[in-house]
């Protein structure tokens, strides 16, 4: 399994805290599920390196995506940043498990 924390949309998102999560799964398409969790709280680099885990009470919303590895021209279908494992692409809208307004 593979994991990184980082700022929710990147430098231009609202700095919340987002988590991605890979697992290993032989039935998904191309070997990988991958789980998004989204935190009400603000993200930090110095608690990232601590490896310091936010509150599950925190939690606003878990989804769940597929990777790909053809990402077309077209990028309406697979996301646009670097993912954790080379040559793998999400699918640009994932499929929201759970989802709440403050946490």
């Amino acid at each position: 399994n593979l994991e990184k924390v980082f700022q929710k949309g990147g430098g231009g998102g609202d700095g919340m805290v987002e988590r991605e999560m890979w697992f290993r799964d032989s039935k998904a398409p191309n070997g990988w599920v991958v789980v998004h969790i989204c935190y009400a709280e603000r993200y930090s680099e110095e608690r990232a390196k601590r490896r310091e885990r936010q509150l599950v009470s925190s939690i606003t919303q878990v989804n769940l995506r597929h990777c790909t590895v053809h990402r077309g021209k077209d990028h309406k279908k697979t996301s646009y940043y670097t993912t954790l494992l080379q040559g793998h692409y999400l699918e640009y809208d994932g499929f929201p498990l759970f989802k709440c307004d403050k946490g």
